[in-house]
């Protein structure tokens, strides 16, 4: 599994004294506000993105309009995030998740996967690819 640095500075760039956030979403790394159960397939968008990609970050609990650490509530925990990548994707896609508190009452939750790792014949890493699983029409 691709491993979380341990001091959430390395991974985002803000402000300690005001929670402001310096770092801007690109192609490795993205913000929401909070965890939405309905938004759960969004979110599992994001990371089989990723993973098809150079590997890529979620950070949950950081506001849109400013870009503040607001902490994140209700976070699903570690067992549903690989069941719901194993449903959904095949091959199972690789993540790895750490909750980071800063200040009295915020949590920070980050998901992170790393690039692809398969090999081509001739040695070369080989780009991998993440699909959706087909679903059964019932």
């Amino acid at each position: 599994m691709h491993a979380l640095p341990a001091d959430f500075s390395e991974l985002v760039t803000f402000d300690a004294g005001t929670g402001a956030v310096v770092s801007r979403e690109g192609k490795r790394l993205e913000f929401k506000q909070d965890f939405t159960a309905a938004d759960f397939s969004d979110y599992t968008k994001a990371l089989a993105a990723f993973a098809n990609a150079s590997g890529g970050v979620i950070v949950f609990g950081v506001s849109n309009k400013p870009r503040m650490i607001v902490g994140a509530k209700d976070m699903s925990d570690e067992a549903d995030w690989a069941n719901r990548l194993r449903d959904e994707f095949d091959p199972e896609i690789p993540f790895s998740i750490r909750d980071t508190s800063w200040a009295a009452s915020s949590c920070t939750p980050s998901l992170s996967m790393p690039p692809s790792t398969s090999r081509s014949s001739a040695g070369r890493r080989a780009p991998r690819s993440w699909r959706r699983r087909a679903r059964r029409r019932t």
